[in-house]
């Protein structure tokens, strides 16, 4: 799930007589106003609650995005091919089947806490195990932010 916010691409002036000053400035102020929606929709994480099923589960991660997976057997999720700096994925474990977290082709998460790199995954160890990576390099490169974890399995 994505939230887009609207940008404002105009403004209607009706009256052509603003010195070009006053003009400038109302387009400094849509500028600037675009940008804080920018800022805003990625400051929000859509939530996403993989519900129990008695099969294993994949899930094609989006950015700011927060994942809960409840299954009994594994929860697989991808990392989305695009990133700019600043996305976030978090995966905050519930589900005894634990989850994986695959990267794709020339992406890396860097795991600060242990001191390793991530080339292909990172999966849980056990239920409640949970991780908030953010995008560093457009891209290729996620570290993280927050981890709970009794050990991650780093590939």
């Amino acid at each position: 799930m994505s939230l887009n916010l609207d940008r404002i691409d105009s403004a209607p002036i009706s009256n052509s007589t603003f010195p070009a000053e006053f003009l400038q400035w109302i387009w400094v102020l849509i500028d600037s106003l675009n940008e804080n929606i920018a800022d805003i929709e990625g400051a929000i994480l859509s939530t996403t609650v993989i519900e129990p099923t008695t099969l294993a589960f994949t899930q094609d991660v989006e950015v700011n995005s927060l994942y809960i997976p409840t299954n009994t057997l594994l929860t697989t999720f991808q990392l989305p091919v695009e990133c700019v700096p600043g996305n976030r994925v978090t995966i905050a474990g519930q589900g005894t089947g634990g989850w994986i977290l695959l990267t794709g082709s020339g992406q890396t998460i860097q795991i600060g806490d242990v001191g390793a790199t991530a080339t292909t995954s990172v999966a849980s160890s056990s239920q409640y195990d949970s991780i908030e990576i953010v995008c560093v390099v457009a891209n290729t490169t996620w570290i993280t932010i927050g981890t709970q974890t009794t050990g991650f399995v780093i590939v």
